[in-house]
């Protein structure tokens, strides 16, 4: 993003939240025929740190077809986001499990995951 000035706290090492995300927002709007249906609408875009558990990923059956789910660990200074919200990473969408403050250093992790 052009323009865009990080700031930064000095307590932490450079280069953690090196990664741009966007948290998406679902609303639900009427469509031509008066239907209504869901539309997912960029939020804002943050820099985020970006862990992969090692005991996060799993593969299943859904409804005949094999599923392959991810988990990963968004780490992100602020947040005005819900558990309902989602983000979107790497061309793929997160759904959002859970949020956590880390007291110490001020931000959140967001524990995620994805199917597909």
């Amino acid at each position: 993003i052009r323009g865009y000035k990080m700031q930064r706290n000095k307590k932490e090492t450079i280069g953690t939240l090196d990664n741009l995300v966007t948290i998406q927002r679902k609303t639900i709007v009427e469509n031509a025929f008066t239907e209504r249906v869901e539309t997912w609408n960029d939020l804002l875009c943050v820099w985020a740190g970006v862990e992969y558990p090692l005991t996060g990923t799993s593969e299943g059956y859904n409804d005949g077809l094999i599923t392959y789910v991810r988990s990963i660990i968004f780490e992100i200074r602020q947040t005005d986001i819900k558990p309902s919200d989602r983000i979107s990473f790497d061309s793929m969408y997160f759904d959002i499990n859970s949020i956590e403050k880390n007291r110490l250093t001020g931000r959140y992790k967001i524990h995620c995951s994805s199917s597909r």
